[in-house]
């Protein structure tokens, strides 16, 4: 097939145009695919890497054991109930801190003496507490406490043996 010399060949479908190596491909080119696919792969990589981190500390790092003098600072007591045992106290941050308690008390009344001393006074009471929990109670700090709480609540359960097992959290945001 010939043409007319007033078409030129780019204009023709079907017709291919070479660069004038014989149409193959150079070191360059595939340097620059593969490049591109390594480029392409770290990405991806590094996508799938920040998202298992992040579901695996969804609060940047495992919660660490502090003293229990600690959370009461946080709300801004001198001390923590008087009376409790077994305790457990951790903090944990992020974009915020939260600051846990775990402990037993022979009588709910040394919480309630405790809860006297807290900004604002809060009661134990029955109101949206969770099921399980005999008494509960929360309060939003506002402004935010020296201590550095915005919040606190305290979940008052039946223990196995004589006493309550109270849960305390405060965090800030």
């Amino acid at each position: 097939m010939s043409l007319p010399p007033e078409q030129p060949a780019h204009n023709q479908p079907g017709v291919a145009l070479h660069s004038g190596n014989g149409g193959r491909v150079t070191w360059a080119v595939r340097l620059r695919w593969a490049l591109i696919g390594a480029v392409i792969t770290l990405l991806i990589g590094g996508v799938v890497w920040a998202a298992r981190w992040i579901m695996a500390n969804p609060l940047g790092s495992a919660p660490s054991t502090v003293d229990c003098s600690d959370f009461a600072s946080f709300v801004n007591q001198p001390t923590m109930p008087a009376g409790m045992t077994h305790a457990t106290c951790t903090y944990d941050s992020f974009l915020d801190e939260h600051l846990t308690a775990d402990f037993d008390l022979a009588d709910v009344s040394a919480m309630d003496e405790w809860l006297a001393g807290v900004t604002t006074s809060p009661e134990l009471g029955t109101n949206y507490c969770s099921a399980g929990v005999s008494m509960c109670t929360s309060v939003d700090f506002k402004p935010r406490l020296s201590g550095g709480a915005d919040a606190l609540r305290v979940d008052v359960t039946s223990s196995s043996g004589s006493g309550v097992h109270v849960t305390m959290s405060a965090f800030n945001s």
